[in-house]
């Protein structure tokens, strides 16, 4: 029966294809290079992507392989590229029968549906690629809600950018976090990985870009940019 939907993992790459009956569409994400920012779930169309495995959210305090995107339903994916397009990292790829498409052939750039995004390439820590800096803002934590002895957001910010301050001991409340605003790319990778779901919120005031656009369509990823963080459905704005 077509289309018939297959999910592999190889070498640490995760696929999902969508087979009909002489064509095919597929992504891949490539779990070596994302660094679980949450950007393509908050800005997916159709809703196709999701937050990691389900059994992740077990976990107290989760860790940077847990909060790995992942196609949740395949047929649902419209494989529009729009995920491809905006990844920091360039961890997503799409695969037109069986042939990846370059970032500059997707249809979305070709038609004018998006414009030009205006970025800077920023250094990350050691192991991780760098990374598209496209965005203004800035993050608050409200560290009266932060967990004693977690230092989830500092694990597994890519850039090194959040520190806190020394205490006692690791467990004391009122920890202080110093953002060297420098390193900062405002990414989400701390705030999608936070256990505690409105203790780090991230603010997006502008998304740098120029040339022409299909506004109906920018202005709305704009607009799911600039949440802070979705779970379950909810967001925080």
């Amino acid at each position: 029966m077509f289309p018939r939907v297959s999910k592999v993992k190889e070498n640490g790459v995760f696929k999902v294809k969508l087979q009909y009956l002489e064509k095919s569409t597929a992504l891949e994400i490539d779990e070596n290079t994302c660094q679980g920012c949450g950007l393509c779930t908050k800005i997916c169309p159709t809703g196709a992507a999701g937050r990691g495995p389900t059994g992740a959210a077990k976990k107290a305090f989760l860790e940077l392989e847990d909060i790995i995107p992942t196609i949740t339903d395949a047929e649902k994916c419209s494989y529009c590229g729009l995920c491809v397009y905006m990844c920091p990292w360039d961890a997503i790829t799409l695969v037109i029968d069986d042939k990846k498409v370059p970032r500059e052939d997707l249809m979305l750039v070709t038609q004018k549906a998006v414009p030009d995004l205006e970025f800077v390439m920023k250094k990350c820590k050691e192991g991780v690629p760098e990374a598209k800096f496209f965005v203004e803002g800035n993050i608050e934590f409200d560290m009266t809600k932060c967990p004693g002895g977690c230092d989830t957001c500092v694990d597994v910010c890519p850039t090194a950018a959040l520190k806190i301050e020394k205490t006692k001991t690791p467990w004391d409340k009122g920890r202080k976090m110093i953002v060297d605003d420098d390193k900062c790319i405002r990414c989400g990778t701390c705030t999608n990985a936070c256990p505690v779901f409105d203790a780090i919120k991230l603010n997006i005031t502008a998304v740098k870009a120029k040339g022409d656009r299909n506004d109906i369509l920018w202005d709305e990823v704009v607009k799911k940019i600039k949440i802070s963080r979705i779970r379950g459905g909810v967001k925080i704005n």
